[in-house]
């Protein structure tokens, strides 16, 4: 039987003019049994410009992706990722509301520690905000 891990934001996290990586304090699991695991989740984004980096901590195996809507060129677009690197967001007062990222993937190598780490691409005086609901779920598939 597979055991299941979530990690659910109680509160928005904002964070503007930076460009540096931090751990998202609400979406971060730690003393997971060592294994195998999928990843699927809701990121709820809402405003700043320009583009949103997410990344995973280091250390990591694996392949995820994101999915976002309503960016400038497309409804529907994915981003390919694997291992650590890290991927853009577009961002763009044109969401109207806010955007939905969907975040999917297999982790491997025995992870027992795991965060999403994300910031602003460029530096922007506008807060880019991961906002309450949003959620990563983890399934153990060894």
């Amino acid at each position: 039987m597979s055991s299941h891990y979530i990690a659910f934001k109680t509160a928005d996290t904002s964070r503007s003019t930076t460009t540096t990586l931090a751990d998202d304090p609400h979406l971060t699991f730690t003393d997971l049994p060592a294994g195998d695991y999928t990843m699927e989740g809701l990121l709820l984004v809402y405003g700043g410009a320009g583009r949103l980096n997410l990344g995973l901590n280091t250390g990591l195996n694996g392949s995820w992706a994101v999915r976002a809507n309503g960016d400038s060129t497309s409804d529907d677009t994915a981003y390919g990722l694997d291992g650590d690197e890290i991927g853009d967001i577009p961002l763009s007062t044109s969401h109207g509301p806010g955007l939905a990222v969907y975040i999917y993937g297999e982790l491997s190598g025995g992870i027992q520690d795991f965060a999403l780490e994300w910031a602003q691409e460029d530096s922007n005086a506008t807060a880019s905000t991961i906002k309450e609901g949003s959620y990563i779920h983890l399934t153990e598939i060894s």
